[in-house]
């Protein structure tokens, strides 16, 4: 057993030189570790935390009308604050949603890239939603991932009840989109660890008529982002929702 992790160890630290994966990167086996006599089901995944930023323009709508681009993510965390003049934001507008799905000039979008096996994504937003927060109710989300063009998960009609936690001024939601290699296999998508995919990621609240939103990220205190392939004794936090086996 100790020959089989010592060689794990030395084959991760290969793999990871194409992904530019740093040396302190969480790595961990998402299939093979419960055969440790069969390496041949082997599967790593390595952790990898990333932030949202903005990309040309404050307003993340803009970019569904054709005047800017996504908002994306990177390893660096925000650290000026919102009363400084960082941070962005996206409205949901959820009538129009509703008109026509997946506009991104009305849903919040994200798009970014991932170098490497993918297991799940624990995703962190800071929103706004004043109907909501006076309520004190769940957020009702509606989320849809793509990889590489295909959408892996889609929960369009049935929401999924996000706690929305107190951040300041703000809410903070957090969820986690697990089984993620599953579905991609499912899907007949690269699973090798070298592939760089392009994933993206959407979100908005299920009903138009009380629930109007925006997303707010970064900024040091709307520090919204995405860990990939999150440990998962750290997924306590996060509302989980299968990929694989979707919610009914």
């Amino acid at each position: 057993m100790k020959m089989r992790l010592l060689a794990t160890a030395c084959l991760a630290g290969v793999l990871l030189l194409p992904q530019m994966v740093s040396a302190e990167a969480t790595c961990r086996l998402i299939r093979g570790a419960q055969t440790p006599t069969d390496p041949t089901d082997d599967v790593q995944v390595c952790r990898q935390d990333v932030w949202l930023h903005q990309a040309g323009t404050k307003l993340g709508n803009l970019a569904g009308a054709g005047q800017d681009t996504l908002p994306s993510w990177n390893t660096t965390k925000p650290s000026a604050s919102l009363q400084s003049g960082a941070g962005a934001g996206y409205a949901t507008v959820r009538l129009l949603d509703i008109a026509e799905p997946y506009n991104r000039t009305y849903r919040p979008t994200f798009e970014g890239k991932f170098t490497g096996t993918l297991d799940n994504l624990a995703v962190t937003l800071y929103i706004s939603s004043p109907i909501y927060q006076a309520l004190n109710i769940p957020w009702p989300l509606l989320v849809r991932l793509s990889i590489d063009g295909e959408t892996v998960f889609e929960q369009s009609d049935v929401e999924i009840d996000v706690p929305q936690k107190p951040a300041g001024n703000f809410r903070k939601v957090e969820f986690a989109l697990t089984n993620v290699y599953e579905a991609m296999k499912t899907t007949g998508l690269d699973l090798s660890s070298t592939k760089e995919h392009t994933i993206e990621l959407s979100v908005i609240q299920r009903y138009w008529g009380d629930g109007h939103s925006v997303v707010f990220y970064d900024a040091s205190d709307v520090p919204s982002g995405i860990v990939f392939n999150i440990e998962p004794t750290n997924l306590k936090p996060y509302t989980q929702i299968d990929t694989f086996a979707p919610p009914a």
